[in-house]
């Protein structure tokens, strides 16, 4: 009987063949680069070579020029019968093989040298932040219910202890909403701001060379379980932490989430604004 052939293993939604051409689109808008010779495995046969750069992925079938990882193993947990069935008492464990190099956008380094095998004890692999292009938060800033900055910590001079007590007396919005199944539940909002500059480590320095970044988050707290996996083994979210627009306050941001998540809004209450020492 002729072994039935599996197909390569497919790599999105966007992908097209030429014969032995697959032409990809990376979806999410990540840019990297990567340059990888894989091995394929038993499920997913075949030998590939692939180039990952400006958003496309182009991936050329190959002989078998690198071949998978293949280890006999003694099969403990069959019985008796089953071995008699197959007239042995093991197996062949297979991973894939992958030799090559991915640079992502985040500036992470991955170098792959032979098993792939998804355990950090026998994969053979090494990873690498490049410290000139990682980004550490510098500075948080609290806003109060108008979006005046009422308080500002540096995070390289604070212990987290004073950052969590900045947090819990920042002033905030309440709002009352009915969930998608009608359940009245109650969220509780307020702004923050992280800054960030270039470099860690030697290469701090960039962070005076290099414009700093900055996004503000609308932090949300809910009373109770949101969302349609509440009440499942999974659960709800109990919060969330979304990104605010340029010069939006907590309604406004609020509004968004509830819009994209089918909550209805009924009441806006704004608590009395508190006084920080920084």
């Amino acid at each position: 009987m002729t072994r039935p052939v599996r197909p390569r293993q497919r790599w999105n939604d966007t992908e097209r063949r030429f014969g032995p051409l697959t032409v990809a689109r990376d979806l999410g808008g990540t840019r990297y680069f990567a340059l990888v010779l894989n091995s394929g495995d038993e499920d997913h046969p075949g030998c590939t070579l692939r180039l990952s750069l400006f958003g496309r992925t182009l991936i050329l079938d190959c002989p078998p020029i690198l071949r998978p990882y293949r280890e006999k193993v003694t099969a403990r947990s069959w019985d008796a019968a089953t071995i008699a069935r197959m007239g042995r008492d093991w197996y062949y464990a297979e991973d894939p093989r992958q030799v090559g190099l991915t640079i992502s956008e985040g500036g992470f380094v991955s170098v792959d040298y032979g098993r792939q095998s998804g355990d950090s004890r026998t994969e053979q692999q090494w990873g690498w932040f490049m410290p000139w292009a990682q980004w550490r938060v510098v500075r948080r800033r609290w806003f109060g219910i108008t979006g005046a900055c009422i308080s500002e910590v540096r995070e390289d001079r604070v212990r987290y202890e004073r950052v969590l007590a900045h947090k819990s007396l920042c002033p905030r919005v309440r709002f009352t909403f009915f969930d998608y199944d009608g359940e009245a539940i109650e969220a509780s909002t307020y702004l923050e701001e992280l800054v960030w500059h270039l470099g860690t480590g030697w290469w701090r320095w960039l962070g005076w060379c290099w414009p700093a970044q900055s996004k503000r988050y609308l932090e949300i707290t809910f009373s109770g379980e949101v969302g349609r996996q509440k009440g499942s083994w999974k659960g709800g979210t109990m919060g969330h932490c979304m990104e605010a627009k340029p010069g939006e306050l907590h309604a406004d941001a609020f509004a968004r989430y509830a819009a994209t998540h089918d909550l209805t809004i009924l009441t806006t209450t704004p608590d009395r604004p508190l006084s920080l020492t920084p």
